[in-house]
């Protein structure tokens, strides 16, 4: 994992549209130029973990509580799906953890991991 990042955990994948509110969230809430790479290039990186979809964007420093809250807060206005959003925090070991539920239903898939490298090849970021 990235040494500085912000990523959201969801039972649910995301699809294309869903993927780019959460990129574009990040980039127009957060901290000026705080997304790692250029303007031609940032990375948003798919895995998989406990069962769960992540979705990683790495950064250029740790986000402060209230740059974080901010972020979660503006994401909760603009989607309906449950997720967790993590970001690193150079103050404390355990990374810092903001839950948002939803009234969406969450569904059971057994074969997540196959369906998560399908979903990956749908990410056109740009």
């Amino acid at each position: 994992m990235q040494d500085f990042y912000i990523l959201q955990r969801t039972p649910t994948a995301l699809d294309s549209e869903q993927a780019k509110k959460w990129f574009y969230t990040v980039e127009m809430l957060g901290p000026g130029g705080i997304m790692a790479g250029d303007d031609d290039t940032t990375n948003l990186m798919l895995g998989m973990q406990d069962r769960q979809y992540v979705y990683i964007l790495p950064l250029i420093r740790h986000l402060t509580s209230d740059e974080a809250e901010r972020i979660v807060e503006g994401y909760m206005r603009v989607t309906d799906h449950d997720f967790e959003v993590e970001s690193s925090n150079v103050y404390r070991a355990d990374a810092q953890v903001f839950r948002a539920k939803s009234l969406c239903s969450q569904y059971a898939n057994r074969n997540r991991q196959s369906e998560a490298r399908a979903h990956l090849a749908k990410f056109p970021i740009a």
